[in-house]
C-alpha cells in the first residue's frame, strides 16, 4: 500500500517547474539561500508578493529539496519524489487509523490504498506546489493516530506537536481543533483535555500568521472573486463543497485550473445539501460515522472562502485530507456487507484509481503537456485555453496567445483575468484600440481592478489621450498606491502637463506607501527598490540611492544583489 502509493507517481518525477513551483523554489531566497528559522516562521511562503500565504514547514521542506538535490526549470526530481513519499506516509498513517477505528485490517489497508492513489486528490501529491498540502495531511493523520489509542500527556504533547506542524505547513491544519476530540473511543474527559491541548498547539500559530500577513489571507485582486459580496460567496461555496464530494465520487474531467463560477451551481448544491444532511445524521452520536463527517468536512472549511478569501475558488488539491474522510464512510458503508464481497468492490475501485491517477501523473511532464490535456479533457473550460495563451505568449508566440486567450475569454467572459492578460498581449502588439476594449470590459464588470486602470492610462498614453490617460492612473493608484510604475507614468504625465506641484504629491505618496510597506514587511527588499527607482526616475537621486542601501541590507541571494548593484551603477552611484 505505502509503495502503490509512491509508485502511482513515478511518471511525474521526471518533470519539471510548474507556475507556482518556481515562485516557491528556485525564486524564493528562503529556499535556495541559508537563512535561519526565525526568518522562515516570520515571513511568507513567497517573500516579495502578497499572496497571503503563510507556510513556514512547507518553505523548510523546500529548502530540503534544494539542498538534496539539483532543481532546474525542467528537472526536479527530488521535489516529486519527495510529494510521493509524503502520499505513501498519508496512506500508511490512515491505514493504522482505520484499523484502531475498528474496521478489518483488509478494509483498512485498501481503504488507505484507494487514498493514496484516489485521482481527485493526486494534484498535491503529482505537483510540487501541493507540498503544503501532502505535509499538512501527514501532520494532522499523525496527530489522530496518535491520540487514537488515548489521551495520555504523553500522547497529548506529541499530537499537539503535530497539530503545531499541521497548521504551519498549511491552514486546513486548524480543523484539528474540532476534529481531534470527536474521535471515536475518547471519554468525556479526554475529549476536553484533546480540545484544549489543540486549541494551545494551533491558535498560537493562527495569530502568528495574522501578524506576518498583516491578514487572514491575501488582500486586493490577490484574493478570490473580489467583487463578491458575502452572500454571493455563501451559494458559491454551497455549490464548491457539493462538487468536491461529487469529484470524491467520480472524478472525471480533472483540471489543473478551475473556471470562477459565473452563478450558482445548481449541481453542487444539491450535493452539497445531501452531504450536509449525511454529516448531521452521522454526527448524532460518537462514532466513525460521524468522525468520517468531520474528517471531510472540517478540512474544507477554509478552502470555501467563507470566513476568509483565500487565493483559489476551487482546487482538487484541497481534497488530500479530506479524502480520508470519505474513506471511512465508505468503510462504513460496506461494513456490513460479506468481507469477500467488501474486499472485491475495494479492490475493483484501487485498481480504477491507480490506473486514472498513472496516466495523469504523466501529465505532469510539463506545462505544455498539462494545459494541453486540460484542454483535451474539458474543452468548455476557460481555463485550460488562458493558461495556455499564457505559456505561448511567455515562449514569444504571440498570435498563438491571442488566439487561445480569444477562446479563454469567449469562454468565460465573467472571469476578469483572461481578458486583462490579453489586452496585455493586444497592447504589445500594438493593437492599442481592441486592447482598450477589453480592458474597458475588464473595468465595467471589476471597477476594483487596480492593473486594468494602469494598463488603460498607459496605452492612452500611447494614443495621445493625455486627459483619459491622467483618469485612469490616478483610479489605479487609488486602488494599489504601491503601483509605482503608475505612479511614475503619471508623475511624467502631469509635468508635461505643467503641473509640477501636483507631480511631486504624487511622487510623495507613492513614495510613502512603498515605505510602509516596506516597514509591514521586515524581509521584502523590493517596496524599497521601487520606492528608489521612483525617486531616481524623478531626478531625486541621492533619496533613491538611499533607499538602495537599505534595500541591500535586506537582499539574501546573490541575483537580487547583483541586479541592485546594476541599479545603483545606472543612478550613478
Amino acid at each position: 500500500m505505502f509503495l502503490l502509493a509512491i509508485v502511482v507517481g513515478l511518471p511525474s518525477i521526471e518533470g519539471g517547474l510548474i507556475r507556482d513551483d518556481r515562485l516557491y523554489l528556485t525564486r524564493n531566497p528562503h529556499v535556495t539561500d541559508p537563512v535561519g528559522p526565525m526568518i522562515l516562521l516570520t515571513a511568507p511562503l513567497w517573500p516579495y508578493e502578497d499572496l497571503g500565504l503563510y507556510r513556514p514547514l512547507a518553505t523548510a521542506s523546500f529548502r530540503f529539496d534544494w539542498l538534496v538535490s539539483d532543481v532546474s526549470e525542467g528537472h526536479a526530481p527530488m521535489a516529486h519524489l519527495h510529494n510521493l513519499i509524503l502520499n505513501g506516509a498519508a496512506a500508511l498513517l490512515l491505514a493504522v487509523l482505520l484499523s484502531r477505528l475498528g474496521f478489518r485490517p483488509v478494509h483498512a489497508v485498501l481503504g488507505a490504498a484507494l487514498f493514496g492513489v484516489h485521482p481527485a486528490r493526486s494534484e498535491a501529491f503529482l505537483w510540487i506546489s501541493g507540498r503544503a498540502e501532502c505535509l499538512m495531511t501527514v501532520c494532522a493523520l499523525w496527530s489522530l493516530v496518535v491520540l487514537s489509542r488515548g489521551a495520555s500527556a504523553r500522547r497529548l504533547i506529541v499530537a499537539g506537536s503535530l497539530a503545531s506542524a499541521a497548521i504551519l505547513a498549511k491552514e486546513q491544519g486548524a480543523a484539528l481543533v474540532v476534529l481531534a476530540p470527536l474521535l471515536p473511543g475518547l471519554v468525556g474527559r479526554d475529549r476536553v483535555r484533546v480540545a484544549v491541548v489543540m486549541a494551545v498547539a494551533v491558535l498560537p500559530w493562527i495569530g502568528m500568521r495574522w501578524s506576518v500577513l498583516g491578514a487572514m489571507g491575501p488582500t486586493g485582486i490577490q484574493a478570490a472573486l473580489p467583487g463578491a459580496s458575502w452572500g454571493e460567496m455563501c451559494v458559491y461555496a454551497a455549490g464548491w463543497l457539493g462538487r468536491y464530494g461529487l469529484l470524491l465520487i467520480w472524478p472525471l474531467p480533472l483540471r489543473h485550473e478551475y473556471d470562477e463560477p459565473g452563478g450558482a451551481d445548481p449541481v453542487g448544491i444539491v450535493a452539497a445539501v445531501v452531504l450536509l444532511g449525511l454529516a448531521a445524521w452521522s454526527l448524532r452520536r460518537p462514532s466513525p460515522w460521524g468522525f468520517a463527517g468531520a474528517l471531510f468536512l472540517l478540512p474544507l472549511i477554509p478552502a470555501l472562502n467563507l470566513m476568509a478569501r483565500g487565493s483559489e475558488t476551487f482546487a482538487e488539491r484541497f481534497l488530500c485530507l479530506p479524502a480520508a474522510g470519505a474513506v471511512v464512510w465508505l468503510l462504513c458503508a460496506i461494513r456490513p456487507v460479506r468481507p469477500l464481497a467488501g474486499v472485491a468492490l475495494l479492490s475493483g475501485l484501487v485498481a480504477l484509481a491507480t490506473v486514472q491517477t498513472g496516466f495523469r501523473a504523466g501529465e505532469y511532464a510539463d506545462e505544455a503537456t498539462l494545459f494541453a490535456s486540460q484542454r483535451r479533457a474539458a474543452p468548455e473550460d476557460a481555463a485550460g485555453w488562458g493558461l495556455g495563451g499564457q505559456l505561448a505568449n511567455r515562449a514569444g508566440d504571440r498570435e498563438g496567445a491571442q488566439e487561445a486567450l480569444r477562446a479563454a475569454v469567449a469562454r468565460s467572459p465573467g472571469e476578469y483575468r483572461w481578458r486583462l492578460e490579453l489586452a496585455r498581449v493586444l497592447g504589445a502588439a500594438g493593437e492599442l484600440q481592441e486592447a482598450q476594449a477589453e480592458l474597458h470590459g475588464v473595468i465595467e464588470g471589476w471597477p476594483m481592478i487596480g492593473p486594468a486602470w494602469a494598463d488603460l492610462g498607459r496605452l492612452r498614453l500611447a494614443g495621445g489621450n493625455r486627459v483619459g490617460a491622467e483618469h485612469a492612473l490616478r483610479r489605479a493608484l487609488q486602488l494599489e498606491p504601491r503601483d509605482w510604475r503608475a505612479g511614475r507614468d503619471l508623475w511624467q504625465l502631469l509635468n508635461s502637463l505643467g503641473r509640477p506641484a501636483e507631480a511631486q504629491e504624487v511622487l510623495r505618496r507613492v513614495v510613502a506607501s512603498l515605505e510602509e510597506a516596506a516597514r509591514a514587511r521586515p524581509w521584502d527588499f523590493q517596496p524599497l527598490v521601487s520606492a528608489g527607482r521612483l525617486l531616481v526616475t524623478a531626478g531625486q537621486r541621492e533619496p533613491g540611492l538611499l533607499l538602495y542601501r537599505r534595500a541591500m541590507d535586506r537582499v539574501i541571494r546573490d541575483r537580487d544583489r547583483d541586479a541592485l548593484f546594476r541599479l545603483v551603477k545606472e543612478a550613478g552611484g
